[in-house]
């Protein structure tokens, strides 16, 4: 019997229970905490599971050149070292959207920045390499300086691993080999990350200092825990946003029973109860608000008085899109003319898709793989979506499309969804032409909370004051 991702994840957490990786530490450091979600993805993809998520940055010569262009830049150009004291500071999400404005949109800021008067700063790394512009958000700076900082020092700090702690990444090598068949450099990860927080956290001090603010705002907390040790150094509290689907397998957020993460953000702001109800983060309840998605709602009413065209839409992901792709293909030859069937590519495929979905390029499928048109038109227009796990799925939902889940890795992160009655699971492509268009009702509010602008000022007051008090 196949594996699913469920499977390995459950395995996953069993492995990390009995090696004890929450407590190991080296050099006094928690090294679990900053490698967790890198190993559980690499062995997902080591497996065969799942394929890249994202299109690497950084491997060629030029690639590599090129960050350090990024780096020697950031001395003069954009540092987050210069500028005034801010109330707030805000790390926000390197991938941006093009908007109809012409502008490149920070999904999970901007909405908040442009509507409420907050005294921040904004600071973000490249994405592949590149930071979008003309960017929307106001004062924005970058971190290429402190991030490429300790991407160099990786290339070229010694190995001062103990022969125990050797021993001990060895044995956690050994485990993952036994219990998953894949080998997976845990060493290496390890030297990596303890290089990078080297360097990386006394940056972050020293920019913390220059800015000064009273909290953090930040957009995935998995990653930057260098970032987060700096704040908590200095009593700062951190706000994360969600930013997509999270659940009891993502290790980014999943901590299940007496599991924790120190360099954790301290508040989390929800879309909505659905998601906090469904994993154990690593928080207690009066840290956590649901305060919802601006961007979504705002999007929605853009498009809700869009014409519908019936058509058929897929979302598409990295990880998944080879085996979603030919499904599709399959679809589209059981629809004929009958109704349009457009494939929308999550941005991390955009520049691949050619090479790794080469049956997609000469169909009759409609490839969206730009920004343009918005994917919340092409929702819209549509009458159904096709799916496996991404967040976008649930966003679909609010424009009533009868929804499809596909069986295929991952699809278990959607356990909660299928309790819906107009989405179903489907393994076979006849079947979403035979169930055709069906109920769709959905109670949006628990998914995404209402009113979110005003809730995030709500919630942030109540922190504030929280915090003054203490």
């Amino acid at each position: 019997m196949e594996e699913t991702y469920k499977d390995i994840s459950e395995r996953f957490l069993t492995l990390e229970e009995d090696l004890n990786l929450f407590e190991s530490r080296i050099d006094g450091v928690r090294f679990w905490e900053y490698i967790r979600s890198e190993v559980h993805q690499e062995i997902l993809e080591r497996t065969g599971l799942i394929g890249r998520v994202h299109t690497e940055k950084g491997v060629t010569v030029r690639e590599r050149l090129k960050g350090v262009y990024l780096w020697a830049r950031n001395l003069v150009y954009k540092s987050s070292f210069f500028g005034e004291e801010r109330d707030m500071l805000f790390f926000g999400h390197p991938r941006r959207k093009l908007e109809e404005d012409g502008l490149w949109w920070d999904l999970y800021c901007d909405p908040i920045l442009d509507t409420l008067e907050l005294d921040y700063r904004y600071i973000e790394y490249d994405y592949q390499l590149d930071h979008a512009s003309p960017a929307k958000t106001e004062d924005r700076d970058f971190v290429d300086f402190i991030n490429y900082s300790g991407t160099i020092w990786k290339t070229v700090r010694p190995n001062t691993l103990s022969e125990g702690d050797a021993k001990l990444l060895e044995t956690v090598s050994e485990e993952i080999e036994n219990r998953f068949d894949c080998s997976i450099d845990i060493e290496g990860k390890v030297r990596d990350a303890l290089a990078d927080r080297e360097v990386t956290y006394p940056l972050y001090k020293l920019l913390l200092r220059r800015v000064d603010p009273e909290v953090v705002i930040t957009v995935v907390s998995y990653g930057k825990e260098s970032f987060i040790e700096a704040c908590d150094a200095y009593d700062v509290p951190v706000v994360e946003l969600q930013h997509g689907t999270i659940n009891q397998y993502h290790m980014g957020y999943s901590f299940r029973g007496e599991r924790t993460k120190r360099t954790f953000p301290d508040y989390f702001f929800s879309f909505g109860s659905f998601w906090t109800g469904s994993v154990e983060l690593p928080l207690p309840k009066s840290h956590i608000f649901d305060i919802g998605y601006p961007y979504l709602e705002g999007q929605f009413r853009k498009y809700s008085g869009v014409e519908p065209t019936g058509s058929i839409i897929f979302i598409s992901q990295g990880s998944i899109g080879e085996r979603l792709s030919k499904f599709a293909l399959e679809v589209n030859e059981l629809v004929g003319a009958e109704r349009e069937v457009v494939y929308k590519l999550h941005p991390g495929e955009y520049d691949r898709w050619r090479d790794e979905y080469p049956w997609l390029v000469d169909s009759d499928i409609t490839v969206v793989d730009e920004e343009r048109p918005s994917l919340y038109r092409l929702f819209a227009e549509a009458a159904v979506q096709v799916g496996v796990y991404s967040t976008a799925v649930y966003e679909g939902m609010i424009f009533e499309l009868q929804t499809y889940l596909v069986d295929l890795p991952g699809v278990e992160y959607m356990e909660g969804l299928l309790t819906e009655d107009h989405v179903k699971l489907v393994g076979e492509p006849s079947e979403v032409v035979v169930n055709g268009d069906g109920s769709r009702e959905f109670d949006v509010d628990r998914y995404f909370t209402p009113n979110p602008i005003n809730n995030f000022n709500e919630a942030l007051d109540a922190i504030l004051r929280k915090e003054n008090q203490s």
